[in-house]
This record gives structure tokens, sequence and C-alpha cells, in this order.
């Protein structure tokens, strides 16, 4: 199982199903869905909020600085990984309450592998096409203000210990809907399917 956010951008451009039939073609199920306003609090639980985490979130912001030959003095009058961690951490808050976000359970063999590749690079200008942030990318200079959060369209798991806490910190368990599936118990709906997604 993974976790998937679809942030208020991609509710705002009208790509939610486009986004979504992705996911259900690629057979990769949902199995909790649900349009919310983010809580600060949702919002909280949804970062580690350990001093690792933190620095490390700043240290990627960091790198991506460096790449794009940026002085993060001149963003944030600090360098330090932890405080600019923290400047982020506050940016991605304002994103996530800036409208209404999809939040969703993904399940399926290799999901959270999958889902990843599907989504494509963090950086949506370096998404190679066929991704969803390389099709539905704006721009750089639209989606990478400096010293503020990637306007990135979706947010998805990258490993099982975040998908773990992630999971438990947008959903109550009776949210989550585990049902079997399997392609025989559908008869008409495997004949209709293409024979390259049998």
């Amino acid at each position: 199982m993974t976790l998937v956010l679809l942030k208020p951008d991609a509710v705002k451009r009208g790509i939610v199903g486009d986004i979504i039939g992705r996911f259900e073609r690629a057979l990769i199920h949902i199995v909790g869905m649900r349009m919310i306003m983010a809580t600060p609090v949702q919002i909280s639980r949804h970062f580690a909020n350990t001093t690792e985490s933190i620095t490390a979130l700043g240290e990627k912001m960091l790198r991506s600085y460096a790449s794009m030959d940026i002085d993060p003095q001149t963003l944030h009058r600090k360098t330090d990984a932890r405080s600019i961690g923290l400047d982020l951490q506050c940016s991605i808050t304002e994103y996530f309450q800036s409208g209404p976000m999809i939040k969703m359970v993904l399940c399926g063999t290799d999901a959270m592998a999958r889902v990843r590749e599907m989504v494509g690079s963090t950086l949506p200008y370096e998404a190679v096409p066929g991704t969803i942030r390389g099709d539905f990318s704006l721009g750089k200079a639209i989606e990478n203000i400096p010293g503020k959060a990637c306007v990135n369209m979706v947010h998805a798991s990258e490993n099982t210990i975040e998908a773990c806490r992630e999971i438990a910190s947008w959903f109550d368990r009776d949210e989550i809907m585990l049902f079997s599936y399997s392609r025989s118990s559908l008869p008409h709906m495997h004949d209709a399917m293409p024979s390259r997604l049998r």
C-alpha cells in the first residue's frame, strides 16, 4: 500500500480524473479516497518531525539550490539545512492548505514503486514525458519558485516506513476498504480490457 495526495494545484487544474485514471489503468487499486481541506494537524502528522527528517528536507533543498546556482543566504538569511528544512515545511503547509486535496491509499503489485515511477521526478520540469509530472508540468517559472514548496501536483510515499506513517496520518482504519480482486471474478471486465492489460 502507498499514500498518494493529489495536491491543490491538481484539483484546481481539473486533472484529478486524468491522474486517477492512470493509476487504475495500471491496475493499481484505490482502497481509500476522499477530498479534504487539510488541517495544520494533519499536515504536521504528515511529516516525520524529527531533527533528521527536517534536516534531510533542508539538504534536499540545498542540493536543488546548488544545481540552480542559488545562494540560500539570499532567500533564507541562513544556510544550515535544519533551518531551511523548517522554512520549507512551513511553505509546504501553506501549499497544502491553499485549496482542496484528494487523499488516496493505493494498492497492487509493487504499487509503491510503480506509483513513484508513474508520478515522475519531484521537479516537474525535470520529469520525463509519459510521467504524470512530465505530462502536466506548467514549466519551471511557475512550479519552482526558490524558497517555496515545489508546485508538483502529486505526493507519493517514498518507502514503506513513510507510507505506513503517512497513511496513519491521513486515514482512519474504517476509511480503507481492502478487498480481494481477481480478473476471473469480473469476466466481462477482463474481456473488455485491451490485450496489453490482461
